[in-house]
C-alpha cells in the first residue's frame, strides 16, 4: 500500500522529542541502484518580491539540492529535474518543489512522501506556504524572510531521508527563522545522518561553486563568472584521476571539454583546489546552461568517479548556430597539474589553461584559405573511435570523412577536396570541420575560396 506522510517543520514541540543527533525516518532510496538518488524538478512560482528572478528560485532551490549532493559526500545525488508548472502535491511520478498561496498552521514549507513496503520511499514533493509566509531566493534575506535556500537544505533533508535533528546548529534542526541563512551549510550531524544511510563516496567526491552562489548568472550579452573546484580523495591512499571542466547547452548537447587533465595526483585524504575564470561570448546560444566539473578514471573511457555543476542562463538573443555555440567559450584558471603531460606540452604540467587537449588534438587544416583542397590534421593520445564532419555555417551536415572510425594513437591527416557526400563541388564559403573522440568534441573553421 502507498501512503503519504506529512511532515512539518516549525513545530516547537518536536524540539523536546530526541536526545540525541540526526534522526533515520525509515524511508529513504537505498534499494536504488548506485549512485542513488533522485530528479528535482522546480516551479519558480514564488510571489514575494524577494525571490527575485526565476532563475534566482530555481538557483536557490538546487544550492539546497546541492548542500546534499555535494556536501555530504555520501553515495547519493539529487539532480536537476529542469522547470515544472506543477503546482500540487500529488503522487504522479514528478518529485516537485513549489510555492502555494495557502497556509498550513506554522509550518513554512512542508514535504509529503510516498512509499512501498520495506520503506522504499517512491516520490516527495516539497510545498513553500507563500500565502502564509515571505521568502527570499535573492542573495541574503531580510528580518522578515525566510531564506529559501535556508529552507530548501532542510526540506530536501528529508526528503534524503532524515528526520529533525536535536544539534540546534545542524540543518535538519526542526526550527527555523527569519533572516537566517546558517542552515545552507551541513553541520557535521547531518553529514553523518547522510552518510549513515547512503555510505561514504569512495573514493573521490568534488564540488564546484562560484564565488557568490546566493544569486543566479543570467547574460544577456557577453560576460564572464569566476568559480572554485575542490576535488577531494577520500581514501587513505593516493590516486590519479582525470579533470574535466564542460557545458551542457541549452539543447541538452555537450561542449567541451574547456579543461581536460589526465593523471592529477591526489594524495590521501586531502582536497585540490582549482580556480578558475569562465568567459560567455556575445553569441552563445539563448537558454539554460550546465557548468560541469567531473572527476573521471584515468582509463578510456573514462567513467565518471562523480559530477557537480551549477546553472547559468543567457537570455535576450536569438538562438546562435553550430559555429557559435562552439567559439569563444575561453576559460583560464590554475590549480591542477597533470602528472601525465599531453603531447607538445615539453614536459610541463599545466596551472594555467584556455581550452587544453585531453585525448586528442585537433590543428588548423592546411592551407586555409584553400581552393579545393586541404588537409585537416590532429593527433591522437590513445586509441579510440573517431569521427570527422563537415559542416556549413547552417549546421548542416556537408560530408562525413570519418565515421566512427577505430584509430590508434599518433598524428593524422584527413583530406578534404571540397565536396559534399553525393560528390559535387560545394560553394565558396566558411565551412566548420568537427572532430569527435569518443564522447569529446572540437570544432574549426576553414575557409573555402574559388
Amino acid at each position: 500500500m502507498i501512503r503519504n506522510i506529512t511532515l512539518i517543520v516549525v513545530a516547537l514541540a518536536l524540539l523536546t522529542s530526541y536526545s540525541f543527533g540526526y534522526e533515520l525516518l525509515g524511508y529513504d532510496w537505498t534499494y536504488k541502484p548506485d549512485p542513488m538518488g533522485e530528479d528535482i524538478e522546480f516551479n519558480p512560482n514564488c510571489s514575494d518580491y524577494g525571490c527575485g528572478s526565476e532563475e534566482d528560485q530555481i538557483n536557490a532551490l538546487w544550492q539546497g539540492a546541492n548542500a546534499w549532493t555535494d556536501y555530504a559526500k555520501a553515495e547519493f545525488e539529487f539532480t536537476y529535474g529542469g522547470w515544472t508548472t506543477r503546482n500540487s502535491y500529488t503522487y504522479d511520478a514528478h518529485n516537485i518543489i513549489f510555492f502555494s498561496p495557502g497556509s498550513s498552521g506554522n509550518a513554512i514549507a512542508t514535504t509529503y512522501w510516498w512509499y512501498q513496503s520495506g520503506g522504499r520511499m517512491t516520490e516527495a514533493d516539497i510545498v513553500f506556504w507563500d500565502g502564509a509566509f515571505s521568502f527570499s531566493a535573492y542573495q541574503s534575506p531580510s528580518y522578515s524572510e525566510f531564506d529559501v535556500w535556508n529552507i530548501a537544505a532542510h526540506e530536501l533533508g528529508h526528503v534524503h531521508g532524515l528526520g529533525h535533528s536535536s544539534v540546534s546548529a545542524s540543518t535538519m534542526y526542526a526550527y527555523s527563522s527569519q533572516g537566517e541563512t546558517s542552515k545552507r551549510t551541513l553541520h557535521s550531524d547531518d553529514v553523518n545522518g547522510a552518510q549513515a544511510l547512503y555510505g561514504e563516496q569512495d573514493p573521490f567526491s568534488v564540488i564546484i561553486h562560484t564565488d557568490d552562489d546566493s544569486y543566479a548568472r543570467v547574460f544577456s550579452g557577453s560576460g564572464s563568472f569566476d568559480f572554485t573546484v575542490l576535488a577531494y580523495n577520500n581514501d587513505s591512499y593516493g590516486h590519479l584521476f582525470r579533470a574535466t571542466i564542460d557545458l551542457v547547452l541549452p539543447d541538452g548537447s555537450t561542449h567541451g571539454p574547456l579543461l581536460n587533465l589526465n593523471s592529477v595526483y591526489i594524495p590521501a585524504n586531502s582536497t585540490l583546489t582549482y580556480n578558475g575564470s569562465q568567459n560567455i561570448p556575445g553569441n552563445a546560444p539563448v537558454g539554460e546552461y550546465k557548468y560541469r566539473a567531473r572527476m573521471r578514471d584515468t582509463s578510456y573511457p573514462y567513467d565518471d568517479y562523480d559530477v557537480s555543476y551549477f546553472m547559468f542562463w543567457v537570455e535576450g538573443k536569438a538562438v546562435a548556430g553550430l559555429e557559435e555555440a562552439g567559439e569563444g567559450w575561453a576559460l583560464t584558471g590554475s590549480g591542477f597539474e597533470s602528472a601525465e603531460p599531453l603531447a607538445g606540452e615539453g614536459g610541463q604540467a599545466h596551472t594555467s589553461t584556455a581550452i587544453i587537449p585531453g585525448a586528442f588534438e585537433l590543428r588548423q587544416n592546411v592551407p586555409n584559405p584553400f581552393n579545393p583542397n586541404t588537409n585537416i590534421n590532429f593527433d591522437l593520445y590513445e586509441e579510440a573511435n573517431v569521427s570527422l564532419q563537415i559542416y556549413n555555417l547552417k549546421g548542416q551536415l556537408i560530408k562525413t570523412l570519418l565515421d566512427n572510425r577505430a584509430l590508434d594513437f599518433g598524428p593524422y591527416s584527413i583530406e578534404w577536396d571540397a565536396t559534399d557526400s553525393d560528390g559535387n563541388s560545394v560553394s565558396a564559403g566558411i565551412y566548420l570541420y568537427k572532430l569527435t573522440v569518443g564522447n569529446e568534441i572540437a570544432l574549426k573553421k576553414m575557409t573555402l575560396i574559388k
